[in-house]
């Protein structure tokens, strides 16, 4: 620093750009340095290591999660499993280095936040059973089966801040994908945080708005078809920034709540998956048309919620949420039985 005023006199003369302009040569040797930059490096491999772990079939608690930095979005792969009873704990959250560190002090409160997110949507799906199955206390279910069993949910990323309030979704999903031992769809992303109640009491796990959706959105619909999100994200994106993926057969979603996403993501049987994708067609064609102010299909909205509510009263569907009423209420006779 001592040679300063000096540099700074050298470069006096620059006033405009046409004075010293950019060439090629400046481009390469910029590249050349932020291919070698330890963390341009890590962000890469890591991209590339989650793109190889989207799961290739309908599984059991695994879930596609995404995450934002100040740059790009990131695949946060979430695997969810039922285990004996560990460490006192009804859930385990693991897969995110912490350290005490000044530096990590960020990822520190993420993975504190991802814990909490993870313990909210436990409580939120006691609540959206307990709503299905009014005549039993659920808590009480819940409470006697997890002193045997705890809830290990593993997020596959290492150092990034990926984790926290947004991954609530994602966690409540995996939850009760565990314990009902149903598997869920692998052509989607998902990213918000519910509430454990509602805006009415038959509308559990209401959606609050979260950051860097457009990001999260961007790299999600690289590699899958579909990416939900709360409905105040939704409706900040414009209509320019949705039709370049309805273009291509993808689609946005909005969560109002968590009922209405579950006929949605849950891989059943092939009548339902038939019925899910031509929900999916009709929705995209519906948006398209207004988009254009094209002539509208007829009673092409209304197929669309019939669709719907043919989903979610189906009764593959209710015989998967009746298994939580089971006559002799034990949790267990069916999610290990």
């Amino acid at each position: 620093m001592e040679h300063y005023d000096k540099i700074l006199e050298s470069v006096n003369h620059i006033t405009r750009e046409q004075n010293y302009p950019i060439v090629v040569s400046h481009l390469e040797s910029a590249r050349r340095e932020i291919s070698q930059s330890p963390t341009r490096k890590g962000a890469i491999q890591l991209n590339e290591f989650l793109q190889t772990e989207l799961s290739q079939e309908p599984q059991v608690g695994f879930i596609i999660g995404v995450g934002a930095n100040e740059t790009t979005g990131m695949l946060l792969p979430i695997a969810t499993s039922l285990t004996g009873r560990v460490e006192n704990a009804p859930i385990i959250v693991t897969g995110a280095v912490a350290t005490p560190s000044a530096q990590t002090a960020q990822m520190d409160m993420a993975v504190k936040m991802t814990n909490q997110s993870a313990q909210e949507a436990l409580t939120m799906v006691k609540n959206y059973i307990q709503c299905l199955c009014p005549d039993i206390s659920i808590p009480w279910l819940f409470g006697d089966f997890f002193q045997r069993y705890s809830i290990h949910h593993q997020l596959l990323s290492a150092s990034y801040n990926v984790g926290g309030p947004s991954a609530g979704y994602a966690l409540a999903l995996n939850t009760m994908s565990d314990l009902l031992q149903i598997p869920l769809c692998i052509d989607f992303g998902i990213t918000g945080a519910p509430w454990t109640k509602g805006v009415k009491k038959d509308e559990i796990g209401g959606s609050v708005i979260i950051g860097g959706h457009r990001k999260k959105t961007e790299k999600v619909l690289l590699y899958l078809r579909r990416m939900y999100m709360p409905l105040q994200n939704y409706q900040n994106l414009e209509p320019e920034f949705l039709i370049v993926y309805w273009q291509r057969d993808k689609d946005i979603i909005a969560v109002t709540h968590f009922a209405d996403l579950m006929p949605e993501v849950l891989f059943l049987d092939e009548t339902h998956n038939k019925m899910r994708e031509d929900l999916i067609e009709k929705r995209i064609k519906y948006k398209t048309e207004r988009y254009y102010d094209a002539e509208n299909t007829a009673n092409l909205k209304e197929d669309i919620v019939q669709s719907k509510k043919i989903m979610r009263n189906s009764d593959k569907i209710s015989f998967f949420y009746m298994k939580v009423c089971v006559t002799d209420t034990d949790l267990s006779t069916f999610v290990v039985g």
